[in-house]
């Protein structure tokens, strides 16, 4: 099975998302060539400064192919990410790297998120002969979706084929875990960051002046704010399970030695918002306010919800195509957040979202055809003169 080898090969390329994902990106790189595409590879830097590759390519239809195409037909554009979570703590048989099949599962870190899926998408791309092509597809591959999703953003904002894919008026399929189920919709991302500032010292001479005391307050008002989120209905989405923002809170300190009192404490706050809710409200009334504490924003990260209407032709044809009959809403984030230039976007992919991010990290075999299956089905349909 051609999907199988391509997914081990590619797990096979470390690409943690906090080191360098360079031998993915290129591995991605030469396999696209092989399948005729016109590829460019650029560096970037990520959201700790860390230099990654993001890859951009096109394979267009035979010039006496354009124009040919039926009503239904539209270019049609892949999204990956070539990174992958960090293997702390690996509990699985196999190493997370050496892409071990066992039990009627492929074992191994990317597995399931997303060099699975990832594989299955160039395994159905090399089902169809350039010659029956009569719109182009593209496939954009970014590298620091796990850390921040810095290249996602540029790549809407600074890249020469993604501007081609709006103007041409095309769709997008990102190949998350979805069980290939159709997506229509998914929660966004936003990360902010409150410091409050002391004055780090030997706890025993009385000098110090510890941050930690100058943020209580603050942490009052934010949990009055978590409660409120739970239960407005202007911040919940009942398509979604759990509906609210599940604002979750960090707090770090500097220094951590017990004898040295806090210099500096951070407040985390991670949001996941729904469409269709006024959470952009919520998050500036947060902002506004920490004016009146003795604390500074030192961060502020917003990822938009995506929501592509079901009566759009990408998320029908997809129902058609895969015998389903309404999409789904999941509640983690994807690159597609940057990407709502496109009316038409899908998340669709092999394997489970339970099994992404875990210790033992696997997908299934079934899965891994059925992904070659189903893209090939939605890739012609776009793509293809007879589909």
């Amino acid at each position: 099975m051609q999907v199988l080898k391509l997914a081990q090969q590619y797990i096979a390329c470390r690409s943690v998302t906090f080191e360098s994902v360079n031998e993915a990106t290129q591995w991605l790189h030469s396999q696209l060539l092989e399948l005729g595409f016109e590829c460019h590879v650029q560096e970037y830097l990520d959201g700790n400064g860390l230099q990654k590759l993001r890859l951009s390519a096109k394979r267009e239809p035979p010039s006496e192919n354009l124009g040919v195409a039926a009503g239904h037909t539209s270019p049609l554009a892949f999204f990956c990410h070539t990174d992958v979570v960090p293997v702390d703590g690996w509990q699985a048989p196999f190493g997370p790297f050496s892409a071990e099949i066992a039990d009627g599962r492929l074992w191994g870190r990317g597995a399931c998120d997303m060099k699975g899926p990832t594989a299955a998408a160039l395994a159905a791309i090399a089902t169809i002969k350039p010659s029956e092509q009569t719109q182009p597809i593209y496939f954009f591959a970014t590298g620091d979706e796990e850390c921040g999703m810095e290249g996602a953003r540029l790549l809407s904002t600074d890249c020469r084929l993604f501007d081609e894919l709006i103007a041409r008026d095309g769709v997008g399929v990102i190949g998350e875990p979805t069980s290939m189920q159709v997506v229509n919709a998914h929660k966004g991302a936003c990360h902010l960051v409150f410091t409050s500032r002391g004055v780090a010292a030997h706890s025993s001479t009385g000098e110090g002046e510890n941050a930690n005391w100058k943020l209580i307050p603050w942490l009052a008002y934010l949990k009055e704010r978590h409660e409120h989120s739970m239960v407005d209905d202007q911040l919940n989405n009942l398509n979604f399970t759990p509906s609210s923002l599940t604002m979750n809170l960090i707090i770090k300190n500097e220094p951590t030695i017990a004898n040295i009192t806090v210099g500096t404490a951070a407040c985390h706050i991670f949001l996941r918002p729904t469409p269709e809710t006024k959470w952009e409200e919520f998050v500036a009334d947060i902002v506004n306010r920490s004016q009146d504490y003795d604390v500074e924003l030192t961060r502020k990260v917003s990822l938009a919800p995506v929501r592509t209407p079901p009566n759009r032709p990408l998320v029908s044809s997809c129902l058609m195509l895969l015998g389903q009959t309404e999409p789904q809403c999941v509640s983690f984030a994807t690159d597609g957040c940057s990407f709502q230039r496109l009316k038409d976007l899908v998340v669709i992919g092999p394997g489970s979202i339970q099994q992404a991010h875990r210790p033992d990290e696997w997908i299934s075999i079934e899965q891994l055809a059925k992904g070659t299956e189903g893209y090939s089905k939605i890739f012609r349909w776009f793509t293809c003169k007879s589909n």
